[in-house]
Parts: C-alpha cells; structure tokens; sequence
C-alpha cells in the first residue's frame, strides 16, 4: 500500500493492482485486497507452441481469478489482444497488432471473442491459415480507482486510471494440417513395358512438410535392394517381371499420414516355366505336372498340353486332365493330371505352351519326362544298398533289355537321392510374450528353404500369403496370425489368415486347393508342411516338426526346411500349453514374413535333409 500526505491537508490513498499480460492463458492469484498483496498471473499451456490445423476455428483462452471485492466484472476487465506483426519499422525488434479491444474485435471476419461465466475470455481465429502464426498477447488491464477524503466534509471522487504492466511468458501458435497426398501430381496405375525404365511420384502436402517414403505390398523387396525409400519419387531401372505388383507410398508428418497404392502392370509376352521337369511314378498310378506362366494381366494366356505331339483335349479327357490357377501378378499356374501312367509317356516329350492377346507364343525351356518308376517283369533284382529309416531303396537291375538300370522301388521318397533343390527362401519373425521369462516381448526369427520344384502350389501359397494376397473381401496375410498351436515333441502349427484364431484359413487358389505328390519325408526336425483336415483339404495353415514325425508321410505335403533358427524352434516348442487344445499360455504371434531373392538356387543335400542342425549355406 501507498500513502502521499499533501499541502492541502488531503491524504490519497492509492490502490494499485499490477496487470500481467500472457500468451495464452492468464490467471491471477487467490490474494484479496486486504492482503496487501498485488494479484499475480500464472500461464497454463500445453507447450511453448501451441498447434493450430489450416482451415480450423482455433479459440486461446485467459482465465482471471481473484477479481477485488466490490469491483464488477465490467468495471475490472477490459480484454485486450495483440499480436507479433511482420511489419515492423527498421530498428524495432518486435512490434504488436492490435486484435481486439474492449470486448470488440477489430476484424470481425478474421476473429471472435467470447466470454465463458465470470472470468473466462476467449479470443476466436477464424479459418486459420499460414498468416495466423506468431506470438499471441492476452492482455487484461485493471482500473486504477483513487479515494479522496477531506477532514472537514466528505467526498469521494472516482478517477479511473489505466496501468499497464506487460509480464512476457511466450506462447507461439503454430498452423499445422495433417498429410495428404495430391491425386493429380502422383503417380496412377500404370501398364509398363518389360525393360522400361519407371519412375513413380508422390506428391503430398502438410504441415510440417510431411516424410514420403515408399514400400511394396507384404513386404516385398523394392527393384534395386531394400524394404523402405524416403523420396517423393521412386525411380525403377529396366524394370522386370520381378517389379510389377502394388507399391505403396506414405506421407507422415506429427498429425498422421496418408497413403496411396499404385499398381504396376506390364504387357510382355507369355513367359512359361516346367516347375517340376523330370517328375517321377509308377506306371499305373496318378502324377501331376506344373507350368508356370507369367503373363499381362491385361491379356490372360490360353495355355496347351501336348503329350507326344498330341494336344490334350476333349478327345482324351479319359488319360487327363488340365486345370489352370490364376494367382499373385496374374501368373496361371497350369496343372496337367495324368491319371495313370502308361509306357506311352515313358520318356516321352509332355510341353506347356502359352499365348495371349498379343499373339505372343513361348514354349517350355524344358520338357517334363515321366521317369520309369517300376521294375521290369524280367529284371533281376539285387539290392545294392537300403536305408531302412526312409524306405529309400536303391536298386540294381539287369534286364534282358536294359542293363544296368537304376531303378527307385519307392518313388515318393526318391527326391532324398542327392538332395532337393531349394527355389526359394523365407524369413519368418515371430512376436513372443516374455520371451525366456525376460517380461518383455521379444522378436525372433527363423530363415527357411522352400521346395518350389516338388510342391510348387504349397511354395506358391507359403509366397502369396507371405506377401499377402486380396480374397474374400479381404487382405490374407500371415503377418499378425496367432502360433496357435504347440504340440510338445511334434508341431508348432500357425496360418489361420481367415479367422486367425486356428479355426480356418484360406489359400490363394481359393478356400482349400488338393494335395501335390507326397516327394518328401518327415525324417528330421524343422520341416515345414500344410496342415489339413483330410485328403485335399490345404488351405493356409502349416507347421513346424519339432522332431522326426515318419507317420506324417503321404498324408501332409511337405515343401520346406527350416535352415537357420532350429533353436528358436526348439525354445517356442518348449513354452507351455494347454493339455486340451494345445494353445500356448503366451502370445505368439507371426510379426513378419518376408520372401528372401536368392542369385541361384542351391541343392539341400540328403545329410542336410537328415540333420537337426542349423545349415550352412
């Protein structure tokens, strides 16, 4: 308090209230008049930037407490807003535009004010845009009231006086807008030329000015190495059969992202591979052989057989059959049954050829031969060596009319004579749930060998849903399908990308596809197999043998080896389950699973296949 004694025997008494002005919230403190002490201001905000979105109506409030009893509202408060100015004359560091001023907004198009119960103020932005930004001042002048007394007669005169104290605490607004990309300067669907160079924009505004980064659908590698690129542009040299598919560009920034898919097709001729050349059985029993044919989705390949120069057709639909599948890039994949043998195809040239729109015609690189699976009657057999273990059975032959020919008594398992070949490989990362009881989940993963040769469709749905296919309705994937069951001793089984809770699944033929031949033995741990329900029943599910599992033979399609990560196997294998449905206690989850290119494909040898060990390769 302030006391002044004058000539004229007046004393004034002067109360003075100090006015401290924020940028953005304001409140004065619980102290009364009669304390003696001045009211204080404290700011609230949610950081020295405030963010406001383009185009929005953003509202900054100050509240006031502690308002001097006696004195109205009306009386106490006239709010008063400023704000930075960018036209400030040369030499001045900062300077302020006057916004609104006793209660009235100067532009009453571009702002508002409003008042919320006794001391609540808000000031209203309208249609916030890149202009708005800067420091914003909410600043609440007090009425300075003087006394007069006299010691003769009294009388009291109001003066109003205003003060103002300017207390600076910075609070910036800041104009953000989430991501979006620009229809018109990105990239669309596109039909390509094979050899072509590519380039693909995507062209995204926000801001702050958002990251681009481009991916493939299920994870697949990018042309020229990678998983991710951070450019507004991706640009693909000569560009392969490898490139077409769906690219997805994303722009991020800190209110989110956006993202566009833009599909790759290309037109090129019929493209035709024999995935199973040199196919083994006994005469009289049923053998399936495949073709694969990359083509343009834009003109879908007729594919024909021949066996022996005959076109296998209507006239001897009673000898075969020929069903065509259209899966992942428009491939048809091509399926010759030959229901039973005979001597007839013994050696004999067995062609796919393919042709489209574009009258385009490629034949096989290379024949399918039925080899001669059955002893001669005439033979005289003499068993040179035997593996009891596999049934493999090598046997020597002398016959009247072939000498000594190496024949296979058992040719389902015959692949295990000098290998199998791995067309492809795998990496499958699992989430686990405290892993090894360290109370955190833990990523782990295991590298696999695929047998594309013996069990082409089960390496072709394995691939397809590990990049994920579009069926049903929706995106079939085995990222983020449960391990939903562990068999203590025998299986780790997964793949339920229907339901994804082990009651379905779905293959990328269509809801199941038949079983291929029954090439491999299940002779060691890590081989990897379809699960079904009964004959012809694959559909998406597999598993994992923890160990040797001979009674799975012939009725379950192997076609691949865990080749890296047996004790990652071995140590989910050991996580307990229940005795009733076999579901693990903890969460397992596949987190990733990603296609690996490989320059060339390499034999597993019969030692490798035997081991439970991890290979090197």
């Amino acid at each position: 308090m302030l006391g002044t004694k004058m000539k004229q025997n007046y004393t004034f008494w002067c109360s003075c209230a100090v006015v401290i002005i924020t940028h953005h919230t304001l409140y004065i403190s619980d102290a009364r008049r009669d304390t003696g002490l001045d009211p204080t201001t404290t700011i609230f905000k949610t950081g020295p930037v405030m963010d406001a979105v383009r185009g929005s109506t953003f509202e900054l409030r100050c509240d006031v407490s502690n308002r001097p009893d006696g004195i109205s509202q009306e009386q106490y408060i006239k709010t008063r807003w400023e704000r930075d100015s960018t036209n400030c004359s040369e030499g001045i560091s900062t300077c302020k535009i006057l916004i609104a001023q006793d209660r009235l907004p100067k532009d009453e198009q571009k702002y508002g004010l409003k008042f919320q119960a006794a001391d609540t103020y808000f000031l209203i932005i309208k249609n916030v845009d890149e202009n708005d930004e800067g420091n914003y001042d909410c600043q609440l002048p007090l009425t300075l009231y003087t006394k007069v007394y006299d010691t003769v007669r009294l009388r009291v005169d109001v003066i109003p006086l205003t003060l103002y104290t300017k207390v600076y605490d910075t609070v910036r607004l800041r104009v953000v807008e989430a991501p979006s990309i620009d229809p018109l300067k990105t990239s669309s669907d596109m039909t390509v030329t094979l050899g072509e160079d590519v380039e693909l924009t995507c062209a995204a505004y926000g801001r702050p000015k958002p990251l681009v980064k481009w991916t493939r659908a299920g994870n697949r590698m990018l042309p020229g190495g990678g998983y991710v690129r951070y450019s507004e542009k991706l640009l693909i040299k000569e560009i392969d059969f490898n490139g077409r598919g769906d690219y997805i560009c994303t722009a991020t920034n800190d209110l989110g992202d956006d993202d566009r898919i833009i599909n790759i097709n290309m037109d090129f001729p019929p493209d035709v591979q024999a995935k199973n050349a040199g196919a083994s059985q006994k005469i009289g029993y049923e053998i399936q052989l495949f073709c694969h044919v990359d083509a343009s989705s834009n003109s879908r390949p007729v594919v024909t057989w021949t066996v022996g120069g005959d076109v296998v057709g209507s006239s001897n639909s009673d000898l075969y059959k020929v069903t065509d599948y259209t899966s992942a890039f428009s491939r048809v994949i091509s399926k010759l049954t030959i229901y039973k043998v005979s001597p007839a195809e013994i050696n004999t040239d067995i062609k796919c050829s393919a042709r489209n729109a574009l009258r385009n015609r490629q034949r096989c690189l290379q024949n399918h031969r039925v080899g001669y699976c059955a002893t001669h009657p005439r033979s005289v057999v003499i068993i040179q060596s035997s593996i009891a273990d596999t049934f493999l059975v090598v046997i020597l032959c002398h016959s009247l009319d072939s000498l000594n020919e190496l024949l296979l008594v058992d040719c389902a398992v015959a692949h295990f004579a000098g290998g199998e070949k791995v067309t492809e490989e795998a990496i499958l990362t699992f989430s686990v749930e405290d892993y090894q009881g360290s109370g955190e989940e833990k990523n782990v993963s295991i590298h696999i060998g695929l047998f594309g040769e013996i069990a082409p469709m089960s390496v072709l749905n394995f691939v397809g849903l590990c990049k994920g296919q579009a069926k049903q309705g929706k995106f079939l994937h085995y990222v983020g399908t449960p391990l939903h069951r562990i068999v203590p001793d025998f299986v780790l089984q997964m793949g339920d990308v229907l339901n994804r809770d082990g009651t379905g699944g779905y293959s990328i033929f269509g809801p199941t596809y038949d079983d291929e031949e029954f090439h491999m033995s299940h002779v060691s741990k890590g081989f990897m197999g379809m699960a079904n329900t009964g004959k012809n029943t694959n559909g998406s599910q597999f598993y994992i043998t923890l160990a040797k599992a001979r009674w799975l033979d012939r009725s379950h399609v192997v076609f691949g080896k865990v080749i890296k990560g047996l004790d990652v196997v071995a140590e989910i294998g050991e996580i307990p389950a229940s005795k009733a449905t076999a579901h693990p206690m903890k969460n397992i989850k596949i987190s990733a699973c990603q296609i690996v290119d490989i320059d060339r494909k390499w034999v597993m040898t019969e030692e490798q296949l035997f081991s439970d060990e991890d290979i090197k390769v």
